[in-house]
């Protein structure tokens, strides 16, 4: 049986669409995630089955890095590294631990006796990211292929609550370019609140997004505030519960796809043809996005430099700052108004 790495580490995000080529390499071999990042995404991993993920390996130090080596020589018959992994560190770790490299980014400064083993795949215009690193295994897979149940962390369909889940922040507060303004969070809410009183409304976000808990406070009751509060690993059973999920492109946006959550989705100059849930389910998840010129400014490949060298650079981020309050609301009134009786 074929032994295959698979290295995360970035965000929720991109764990979430990994899980489809987790799933497929565990069918036909034994799958490790060796993960380094601060981010929580080995909480997520640890939530999957044993059949899925046989082993886990955390990296937390330098010392971590060279006990690999001796202790896992030659050990995978591949490893994967999606395009946040494939530094030059990590390739040279892999290149020590595994017969054969895919990736999808291979960093110019990369020594040519460690290009050898590389497989390169590169990245796919217009696709899913989920195929993107489905495409690792299998070329040409496309698209089309993609389903619910290729990203979900759940067997069975959840018993749901009248509860909403928000996300009014997104990338560690580090990305403005992803974060729809206050006001227009405080009314939807309001909105929400008047039309679906029976709902109960539940804010979440890392702690970076504490300082917005203040600003909740004055909705009153039915209004759960969990900013800050709540570890990784608690998140998808929270949001398994939720019937709808409305968030910008975030790690908590991404965790309810997986959990067959439906989403609403504020989107700004990320590019929604690799991240959208849209493109696995229209009728589930809807995306809200003002598309200009300079679109998309910001992913991890060929982003649009038209207007600026990088996102954070805008001057007004306009494209997330002009979404109306109710482009949001008409959604989510389609959301919310299938479980009316």
């Amino acid at each position: 049986m074929a032994n295959f790495a698979i290295y995360i580490s970035a965000g929720l995000g991109n764990t979430v669409f990994l899980l489809p080529l987790i799933k497929r390499l565990s069918t036909i071999g034994k799958v490790t995630i060796i993960t380094d990042n601060p981010f929580g995404s080995h909480e997520i991993i640890q939530s999957m089955p044993p059949t899925i993920v046989k082993a886990q390996i955390e990296i937390s130090s330098l010392s971590d890095y060279t006990k690999l080596i001796p202790c896992f020589f030659k050990k995978f018959d591949v490893v994967y590294l999606d395009y946040f992994s494939a530094t030059r560190k990590r390739i040279m770790l892999s290149h020590f631990i595994a017969k054969r490299i895919v990736t999808n980014r291979i960093p110019p400064t990369l020594n040519e006796r460690f290009r050898q083993k590389i497989t390169f795949v590169e990245p796919k215009p217009g696709y899913h990211e989920g195929a993107q690193y489905m495409r690792f295994f299998d070329r040409k897979f496309e698209d089309s292929a993609l389903n619910e149940s290729d990203f979900s962390l759940f067997e069975t369909e959840a018993s749901r609550k009248n509860l909403v889940t928000i996300q009014p922040g997104a990338g560690n507060s580090k990305t403005p370019w992803k974060i729809w303004p206050l006001d227009k969070w405080i009314s939807l809410l309001k909105q929400i609140r008047h039309h679906f009183p029976e709902y109960e409304l539940m804010i979440l976000g890392d702690s970076t997004e504490s300082h917005l808990s203040p600003y909740f406070k004055q909705l009153g009751s039915k209004v759960t505030i969990k900013i800050g509060q709540t570890e990784v690993k608690e998140l998808p059973n929270i949001i398994k519960q939720s019937r709808l999920h409305i968030g910008g492109d975030s790690g908590i946006t991404h965790l309810a796809g997986a959990v067959k959550t439906p989403t609403i989705t504020i989107a700004g100059g990320s590019d929604p043809s690799l991240f959208g849930w849209h493109k696995v389910n229209s009728n589930k998840h809807i995306l809200i996005q003002h598309e200009l010129k300079c679109h998309p400014c910001y992913r991890w490949y060929l982003p649009n430099k038209s207007r600026v060298e990088h996102a954070s650079q805008c001057p007004d981020f306009k494209c997330i700052r002009e979404i109306q309050v109710d482009e949001v609301f008409s959604a989510v009134n389609k959301q919310l108004k299938q479980y009316v009786s």
